[in-house]
């Protein structure tokens, strides 16, 4: 069984209502307020690994202008960026239904302001507008789990080293 599988499992425990055996899940869901620090900043580490990567190749496809494939990674980004909020908030499962998403992300205490409408934004946008919004929100996600979970700048910032300054759009006003 894949370390998803056994996340959503323990997310139906964390929040789910049970419908027989309250005292049983009461105790698990107990066990459960224990997310230890270690592995709520192995999931940051491993999300904000996988969010640079993403966004170091979108930078490719927006110089490209090729939009089918921006858009397919802006996804996947997205669902990186819900997988870091979900570990920033202590929250097991971060693959559950997109129809959930919206709801789930109301309910984390620490999150961007208007993330998830935000996130959605990025989806109607010429690519380099979105390009530049995707980077603004991964920066307030992480710059949001840095504030919240100790020693994680440093660890974070081996990821994030390369990353170019003039993915803000500035170099295309200059070229032309």
């Amino acid at each position: 069984m894949g370390l998803g599988i056994r996340f959503e499992f323990l997310n139906t425990i964390q929040l789910g209502l049970p419908l027989y055996g309250e005292d049983v899940v009461a105790g698990w869901k107990e066990r459960l307020t224990s997310y230890p620090v270690q592995l709520q900043r192995r999931v940051i580490e491993n999300a904000v690994d996988h969010l640079w990567r993403r966004i170091r190749y979108t930078h490719i496809l927006v110089a490209r202008e090729d939009v089918v494939g921006y858009f397919r990674e802006l996804s996947i980004t997205g669902h990186i960026l819900l997988r870091l909020l979900f570990g920033l908030n202590k929250i097991f499962g971060w693959k559950e239904s997109p129809k959930r998403y919206g709801r789930q992300i109301a309910r984390f205490a620490i999150r961007p302001d208007d993330f998830y409408a935000r996130l959605g934004s990025t989806f109607r946008q010429p690519i380099a507008d979105s390009h530049v919004e995707i980077i603004t929100l991964a920066r307030e996600t992480v710059g949001l789990a840095t504030a919240h979970v100790p020693d994680l700048e440093p660890l974070l910032s081996r990821y994030m080293i390369d990353d170019p300054p003039e993915w803000d759009g500035a170099h295309r006003a200059q070229a032309e």
